[in-house]
C-alpha cells in the first residue's frame, strides 16, 4: 500500500506542475555563443512558447546576475512560432542585454515567466534552465575598473570660456566632456575624474545619461560637467579626460582621450595694487597711510563695479571653508535618510574625493566589512540612470547611510595612528 500511496503522490505533484505551466516551455539562447569579452554586449533571448495557443502575452522578470549588469532596452517582445517534438508552439521572444563586469564563467539564474489567462490575470508561472556564459579578459585591460568593449567609442569636450583667455583669482572655467559608445549603455562609461591641482577647486555635476535604442542596437551617451574655480594666482595644468576601451573589430586596447589644458591665473586688481604699494620701512608714515587709503578706495570702487563677481567669490570662499570631509559626510547621511536618490548620488560623488587616498567604493566596502555597500550603490545608479528605473525608498537610503557610516568608521580605525613628536608634559616615573 505504501508504494501505491507514493505513486499517487507523484502523479498529484506532476498534475499540479502541468496545471501550473500548461506545458509552456522557456528557452534561453546566448549571442555570441563563445568568445565574449568583459564589458561586451551579450544578447540573451528568452523564448516563452505555448503549445498550440497563447491565451495572453506573458511577463518575464530579469534575475540578478552576480558580476554583471542585465538590462532590457526593448519594451515590446516579438511574437514567434516554432515546432518542437512534432508539436506547434506559439509565443513571444524577450531580449535582454547582459554586460559582464568580471572574467570567467558567468552564471545566469533561471528566468521566471508569469503566465496570464485571456483576461490578463495570473494563472501560473514557468521557469527556464540556468545559463552560463564564458567571459574572457583581453590582454592590456584592467578588469578591476569598468571595462567598455565596443566597435566605436568617441569623446569630445567643450570649455567655457576659452581656456586660452585671461583669468584672475575667483574666476571659473566650465568643462563638458561627452563620450559616446556603440552597443554600450552610457551608465557603463567611466566617470570624469574631478581631481584638480592645488590652488584650484573642482565642482562636479551629476552625469547626464542619454541612451538611444534603434532596432535593438543601443548607443550610449554620457556627459560629465565640472567647474574649476581658481583660488590662487599661478599656472595650472587641468587633467586630461580618458576613456579606456577594447576595440571589438580590431581586437586591441584603445583610449579615447581629451587633452588637459594649461591655464594662467593672474592676481586680482586689489591684490596687485596692494603688492605695488612701496614699503616706507617706518620712516615715512604719511605716504604709507596715504597709499593704504588709496588702495582701500580702489578696492571699494572695484568691489562696487564688480560687486556681483565679488559676492560670488566670497560665497565660494565661504563654501570652501565649509567644504570639508566631516561636514560633507554629515550632509550625505542626512540626505540618504530622506530617500532623495539624485541628491544622495550628488553628495556621494562630492564626498568620496575628500577621503584620504581618494578610495573607490569597492575598497571602502572591503575596509569597512560591509558587503551590502556596492549592491546598494548599484541600486542607486539603476534608480537614476537605468532605462527602467528602480525604486529608491527612504528605507533604502537609511540602509545606505548605515553601510556608509560603518565603512567610514572602519576605514578611520584601520589607519595607523600618528605618534606624537614630543613626550608628555608630566611623564610617569
Amino acid at each position: 500500500m505504501r508504494w501505491l500511496a507514493l505513486l499517487l503522490l507523484v502523479l498529484a505533484l506532476a498534475g499540479r506542475a502541468a496545471a501550473q505551466d500548461g506545458g509552456v516551455r522557456i528557452r534561453v539562447t546566448v549571442d555570441p555563443t563563445e568568445g565574449a569579452m568583459i564589458g561586451q554586449h551579450i544578447r540573451l533571448f528568452v523564448d516563452v512558447l505555448f503549445p498550440d495557443d497563447m491565451p495572453h502575452p506573458p511577463k518575464v522578470a530579469a534575475p540578478e546576475v552576480p558580476g554583471a549588469q542585465l538590462f532590457r532596452f526593448e519594451s515590446q517582445a516579438t511574437t514567434m512560432n516554432d515546432r518542437l517534438d512534432g508539436r506547434s508552439y506559439v509565443g513571444q521572444r524577450f531580449e535582454f542585454a547582459l554586460y559582464p563586469r568580471r572574467g570567467g564563467d558567468l552564471a545566469v539564474p533561471a528566468f521566471v515567466a508569469t503566465l496570464l489567462d485571456r483576461a490578463g490575470d495570473p494563472m501560473g508561472s514557468a521557469r527556464s534552465d540556468p545559463a552560463s556564459v564564458a567571459v574572457a579578459v583581453p590582454p592590456g585591460i584592467d578588469a578591476s575598473q569598468p571595462v567598455v568593449a565596443s566597435a566605436e567609442v568617441t569623446a569630445e569636450e567643450q570649455w567655457t570660456p576659452d581656456p586660452d583667455g585671461s583669468f584672475k583669482v575667483g574666476d571659473a572655467l566650465k568643462r563638458s566632456v561627452t563620450r559616446t559608445a556603440a552597443d554600450v549603455p552610457g551608465l557603463a562609461l567611466a566617470a570624469l575624474n574631478p581631481a584638480a591641482p592645488d590652488g584650484v577647486r573642482a565642482y562636479a555635476d551629476p552625469p547626464e545619461i542619454a541612451d538611444s535604442v534603434d532596432r535593438g542596437e543601443i548607443t550610449g551617451r554620457r556627459t560629465d560637467r565640472v567647474t574649476y574655480v581658481f583660488e590662487r594666482p599661478g599656472t595650472y595644468l587641468l587633467p586630461e579626460a580618458l576613456q579606456s576601451w577594447w576595440d571589438l573589430d580590431h581586437g586591441a586596447a584603445r583610449t579615447a582621450q581629451e587633452p588637459g589644458v594649461e591655464v594662467v591665473v593672474q592676481a586680482g586688481e586689489a591684490a596687485a595694487a596692494a603688492a605695488a604699494t612701496p614699503d616706507a620701512g617706518g620712516r615715512r608714515p604719511l605716504p604709507l597711510i596715504a597709499g593704504a587709503v588709496l588702495a582701500l578706495l580702489a578696492a571699494g570702487i572695484l568691489f562696487y563695479r564688480n560687486r556681483t563677481a565679488a559676492v560670488a567669490w566670497l560665497r565660494l570662499r565661504r563654501e570652501a571653508r565649509e567644504d570639508r570631509e566631516p561636514a560633507v559626510f554629515r550632509g550625505l547621511l542626512q540626505t540618504c535618510r530622506t530617500g532623495d536618490a539624485a541628491a544622495t548620488y550628488r553628495l556621494l560623488q562630492a564626498w568620496l574625493p575628500r577621503l584620504p587616498g581618494r578610495p573607490r567604493l569597492a575598497s571602502l566596502a572591503r575596509s569597512g566589512g560591509r558587503a551590502d555597500l556596492v549592491p546598494l550603490f548599484l541600486q542607486l545608479e539603476r534608480a537614476l540612470f537605468a532605462p527602467h528605473r528602480e525604486a529608491w525608498a527612504p528605507e533604502d537610503g537609511r540602509a545606505f547611510a548605515r553601510s556608509l557610516a560603518a565603512c567610514r568608521h572602519g576605514r578611520r580605525a584601520s589607519c595607523p595612528s600618528v605618534r606624537p613628536a614630543l613626550p608628555g608634559l608630566n611623564p610617569g616615573r
